[in-house]
């Protein structure tokens, strides 16, 4: 479960991750994923369904997502995005092969059946297919297909696996390279950095004037629909606050979701921001389930200056992290829930932002972009609208928002097709009788922590 939900109104999209993705499916009925979109190294994909992603932070191996045995647990298979820098100035696929294979026996203890290498198109490039038998106690069979996306440079995908289910695993592999797409990542890197400065001006144009004028007095509810239905509710709540002697601005949002045959899933979060943003602090509650067998999470996060210290509970275990701000473009987290009545609504732009995950110890890129004006229908009734979009980090989907020209939220559409518009407070509490049980619960969660 993420715990990050940077968008306005869109932290339910981390409770619905899980149920977007596993109804993602490719032409011969293989499950994927959503599109994961590297804009580091330029290329996106949609890999398997129902994995666990991994970041790779090192100089070789970029991403993996291991997919687990649904009754032990135990790693299944992996598929792992790897890349390769070669010193020669051009290099022949064709006799390339050969050093390939040679490689992976010395590097990898893999033995390459010599039958499996292919040269073949991948996203237009030219690429080298081969396959073969890990050695050791352990033999596992692996796939790797080396793309040439530049005179030296490699992309390398490998399907790894029981040699009992490579049949399966092939066609997961093929599937899944099917959908990938190469661009020039130097283009995408310029493109950031303007909007990080986009994004940074924005930030030091925003002061206490600002932030009064943004927040709305009265709570705001939302109903969140699928397919039509009410599937959960939101409720966000807005105004001046204090924390440790210091005063400033706090957002408190509370989120139920229950998906069609799946569980429940709950989140409260309370974010503090002083004006200046000097200091921080958030505390959030996830929860999957209910009863005994419910799963939960809590985050406990404090900035001040430039250093991040985050306190993690899953489960009655406990991480402290740290980390160092990363620049002036730093967006703490009530100030983004508060962002489209903070932007600029009136010309099309991109801005964008370092978001701290501290599930994961890390800063993501968040770019909020105006998009321009728009005619949305609400029941029935044709109404101006400003067009955004939202996209949490450099490798997710984006949302796309439409906004009254005050920045206020007329409707959001996830990646996954899940609607969230606003709804009166009775509204929500006819389609869920619950809400009410539902919010003094978490009511009681927050004045415990």
């Amino acid at each position: 479960m993420q715990t990050t939900g940077k968008a306005i109104l869109v932290i339910c999209l981390a409770l619905l991750s899980a149920a977007g993705a596993a109804r993602a499916q490719s032409d011969r009925d293989v499950k994927l994923g959503k599109v994961y979109r590297d804009a580091m190294h330029g290329f996106s994909l949609r890999p398997p369904a129902d994995t666990e992603r991994r970041r790779e932070f090192s100089a070789t191996r970029l991403v993996s997502w291991i997919q687990r045995d649904p009754q032990t647990g135990a790693v299944a298979a992996t598929f792992t995005v790897f890349r390769d820098l070669q010193t020669k100035e051009a290099v022949d696929l064709k006799a390339f092969s050969a050093e390939i294979a040679k490689r992976l026996k010395v590097e990898q203890n893999l033995d390459v059946d010599a039958a499996s290498v292919h040269l073949l198109p991948v996203a237009g490039k030219g690429a080298v297919q081969l396959e073969g038998i890990t050695g050791g106690a352990v033999r596992l069979w692996e796939r790797q297909v080396w793309v040439l996306i530049e005179p030296k440079r490699f992309l390398i995908f490998s399907m790894r696996g029981p040699e009992t289910a490579k049949t399966r695993l092939g066609q997961l592999s093929d599937a899944i390279l099917e959908t990938l797409t190469l661009f020039d990542p130097k283009a995408e890197r310029e493109m950031q950095e303007k909007n990080l400065a986009r994004g940074q001006e924005l930030l030091g144009e925003i002061d206490d004037k600002a932030l009064r004028a943004a927040v709305r007095a009265a709570p705001q509810w939302f109903l969140l629909r699928w397919e039509g239905k009410p599937v959960g509710f939101m409720k966000q709540a807005e105004g001046p606050g204090k924390e440790r002697d210091a005063s400033g601005w706090q957002v408190t949002s509370w989120v139920m979701l229950q998906m069609p045959k799946d569980d429940i899933r709950l989140m409260k979060r309370v974010m503090f921001v002083t004006a200046d943003r000097s200091m921080e602090r958030w505390k959030e509650q996830f929860q999957v389930g209910e009863g005994e067998k419910a799963l939960s999470r809590a985050e406990d996060g404090l900035k001040q200056k430039d250093l991040i210290v985050c306190n993690a509970e899953q489960e009655g275990r406990l991480s402290t992290h740290q980390q160092n701000v990363p620049g002036p473009y730093y967006l703490p987290r009530a100030t983004g829930m508060l962002l489209p009545r903070l932007v600029d609504l009136s010309k099309p732009a991109a801005y964008s932002f370092a978001m701290y995950d501290g599930g994961a110890n890390r800063f993501d890129i968040r770019t909020f972009t105006v998009v321009g004006k728009d005619r949305l229908t609400i029941d029935g009734k044709r109404l101006d609208a400003v067009k955004a979009s939202d996209r949490p980090n450099d490798d997710a989907e984006a949302s796309i928002l439409w906004l009254d020209e005050k920045g206020n939220l007329l409707r959001m559409q996830s990646p996954e097709g899940l609607l969230m518009e606003p709804a009166d407070e009775a509204q929500v509490r006819q389609n869920f009788p619950r809400a009410e049980a539902i919010l003094s619960g978490m009511a009681r969660w927050a004045s415990q922590n």
